[in-house]
């Protein structure tokens, strides 16, 4: 399988959890409405 290399928030955001274990993208989860 070849390596998303994309957005990663944008994943984060379409899964729903922090799937990277990175402090950022809970910040962005955090927001989401």
């Amino acid at each position: 399988m070849a390596r998303y290399t994309g957005p990663k928030a944008k994943l984060v955001r379409k899964f729903g959890e922090n799937i990277f274990g990175n402090p950022k993208f809970d910040k962005i989860l955090s927001n989401k409405p």
